[in-house]
């Protein structure tokens, strides 16, 4: 045995010495484990070993560690390596090794957090690679259809997805999937924030029930109510149906109740309407107020879009030259516009051949605009020039701009007679040529006063006939045949109605001579 071990001995030293292992240097990027020469991690060996290798493993016994070297070396004589794009990371899971030396990539759903220290992380809505519309979801390893999609697969693995029109966005609440694939539209009673993250919405209060007719959207999100003059049909219900509630106040428009046809609304006693709340160019006044008279309500063209100030850089994201037009933000469903075509992000620059400056000049142009006319548009969509004729509606009522009314003093009221608005709002007066029967109790009982001077038309005395007016003294009416006209004259050489031997003099307003009347001017002294 010992004979044995000695020749072992001297075998090994002389191997040792005709390879040169002390000068021969390791393979670069490897290192010993477990008493092997392997790989670092990304690398991998590109050469088999040396073919002495496998007689020399098994004809040499490890019987010191001078043979152990020998062994080592002799294991990785004849061998390179070379880095491995793709090729799992030996200690740390879903790492792989990337295209450039010395980086590495995350499996899909993971994020590396350092690519020069590998560490990764579950992401759930990270995309997968290889597979359109899956994403990472909540749980580690496990793979979902991306929001509108659906899983084809059986096994629900959901690899292979279709498009799901009706579904719900579990990212962004409160929109659905539409027909077209891609495509979302915000749920009953809210609407998108803006063209540029058309996935966030927000509760637009005073918003139409598309299936309901006079149902609108309340302050309150996620509630509704009957649209301004209508009412629950029965309330205790969840059923939408309303019905129209003649002589209602208004819940939004103070002083006005809703009348006995249906959509007609007239201003509390003492009150006239004033003008829609918007603001009514000078040349609309004359429409808007005849407008007001014949029916009660004032007519708009609709278009049926929203619109946005076009500031510059969204003029430079649109393709247009300057911020001269408008941007559409939202289209309402079965509007003109809806009809014609219109979309989001469209910018309006022309509006029947008319340049469209801004969003105000481009609401008060589309309201004067006739119902039933057909204009010309032009817009730019996607920096190309567009144009769409189309017939402009009536606005409806839930998009009604406020109505604005006003006190009107001297109006009557329409529940005592000889009773009017007085100049303070709220308080009613007796009308010209009466006053309270019991000035301390105002009440509602007035009573004639005959030779009170009216205040509302100077020179002009109550008759001793209720109802009936007079000259003042020393005045006559210019147009006694017009029983509207108010108008009055001084008269020179009048005769004092009362006072006799005095006359008008010359000059108004009270100038009166001494002096005795004619008798042709005395048979007149009752007055005009």
């Amino acid at each position: 045995m010992g004979v044995k071990v000695a020749f072992s001995s001297v075998l090994a030293v002389t191997v040792a010495v005709a390879f040169g292992i002390d000068s021969y240097p390791p393979p670069q990027h490897t290192h010993i484990e477990n008493n092997r020469h392997i790989p670092d991690a990304g690398y991998r060996w590109t050469t088999t070993p040396h073919e002495g290798v496998s007689w020399f493993r098994t004809e040499i016994e490890v019987i010191d560690s001078l043979e152990e070297r020998l062994r080592l070396k002799l294991g990785v004589l004849g061998k390179e390596v070379a880095w491995n794009p793709g090729g799992p990371h030996p200690r740390i899971a879903h790492v792989r090794a990337a295209g450039q030396i010395g980086e590495w990539d995350a499996d899909p759903g993971y994020t590396l957090t350092d690519k020069w220290e590998p560490k990764v992380v579950w992401t759930p809505k990270q995309p997968h690679p290889a597979h359109p519309h899956v994403i990472a979801s909540q749980v580690e390893g496990e793979w979902v259809p991306e929001d509108g999609y659906i899983s084809l697969d059986s096994d629900s693995s959901g690899m292979a997805v279709a498009w799901a029109p009706h579904q719900s966005n579990h990212r962004y609440p409160h929109i659905t999937s539409q027909t077209e694939e891609g495509k979302w539209r915000p749920d009953m009673g809210y609407r998108f924030v803006s063209p540029e993250q058309s996935l966030q919405v927000v509760w637009t209060p005073n918003q139409p029930y598309p299936t309901h007719a006079h149902v609108i959207s309340s302050q309150r999100e996620g509630h509704w109510l009957p649209e301004d003059g209508y009412s629950w049909l029965d309330p205790t219900s969840s059923s939408m149906a309303v019905a129209w509630k003649p002589r209602t106040a208004s819940r939004f428009h103070p002083h006005i109740t809703s009348q006995t046809e249906e959509g007609k609304w007239r201003p509390d006693p003492g009150y006239s309407f004033a003008s829609q709340g918007f603001a009514v160019p000078n040349n609309m006044v004359r429409s808007v107020m005849g407008q007001l008279l014949q029916m009660e309500k004032v007519v708009h063209g609709w278009l049926g879009v929203s619109m946005e100030e076009l500031t510059p850089e969204l003029a430079s994201k649109f393709g247009v030259t300057d911020t001269r037009g408008v941007l559409v933000s939202d289209v309402v469903d079965g509007s003109p516009a809806k009809i014609a075509g219109f979309q989001q992000a469209d910018v309006i620059v022309k509006y029947d051949g008319k340049p469209m400056d801004s969003s105000t000049h481009l609401h008060n142009t589309i309201g004067q605009t006739p119902v039933g006319k057909k204009v010309t548009i032009t817009f730019i969509r996607d920096k190309k020039r567009n144009t769409v004729d189309l017939t402009i509606g009536e606005r409806p009522n839930w998009e009604s701009q406020s109505v604005k009314i006003v006190w009107t003093p001297e109006q009557p009221d329409p529940a005592h007679a000889h009773l009017v608005a007085g100049k303070v709002e709220g308080e009613w007066v007796p009308q010209d040529g009466y006053d309270w029967v019991d000035p301390r109790q105002h009440g509602s009982s007035v009573v004639w006063t005959p030779n009170t001077i009216s205040r509302l038309h100077p020179h002009v005395l109550a008759d001793k006939k209720e109802g009936n007016w007079i000259a003042e003294p020393g005045y006559r009416f210019v147009n006694p045949a017009i029983a509207t006209s108010w108008d009055v004259a001084w008269v020179p050489q009048k005769p004092h109605p009362v006072l006799p031997h005095i006359r008008a003099g010359d000059l108004p307003p009270i100038l009166w001579t001494p002096g005795y009347a004619t008798a042709a001017f005395a048979s007149n002294s009752a007055g005009d």
